[in-house]
């Protein structure tokens, strides 16, 4: 098996018992659990949620409802506008807490999948180690 083939597939291997690991409290209780304390999770799906109201035209953006009765209240908290968009795609499919959960599974999906593209480094070829101009990684 070559070299790329065998990195990539331990590269693989590592980020599923990895996600395994991170995701085991929402996996086990059914997703029932979202992340963090009870308190940060419905701080941060309120906020997702309100991205999802601002994009079916329930909400204007920057007046959640979260910090009722205060207007203008969006930037007392992350913004998560991209976040946002990303959850408001799950949610045409599942309930707060699991498209909460699969969107962070998309987040760290992307950046599994952007990690893996990127050619694995060897070891340079004795010409190779003579020039300046290659780069050599340890």
């Amino acid at each position: 098996m070559p070299r790329t083939v065998r990195s990539r597939a331990a590269l693989a291997i590592a980020f599923i018992a990895a996600m395994a690991l991170f995701f085991r409290g929402p996996i086990l209780s059914g997703f029932d659990l979202g992340f963090g304390d009870r308190a940060d999770g419905m701080i941060e799906i309120s906020i997702l949620e309100h991205w999802r109201n601002v994009l079916s035209g329930a909400a204007t953006w920057n007046r959640t409802g979260y910090f009722h009765p205060y207007a203008g209240t969006l930037g007392y908290n992350d913004g998560y506008f991209l976040y946002g968009l990303v959850y408001s795609f799950w949610r045409l499919f599942a309930d707060p807490f699991q498209a909460d959960t699969l969107n962070i599974l998309t987040s760290c999906a992307t950046f599994a999948g952007s990690t893996c593209g990127k050619p694995v480094p060897g070891p340079a070829s004795p010409a190779e180690s003579t020039r300046g101009d290659v780069a050599h990684v340890p």
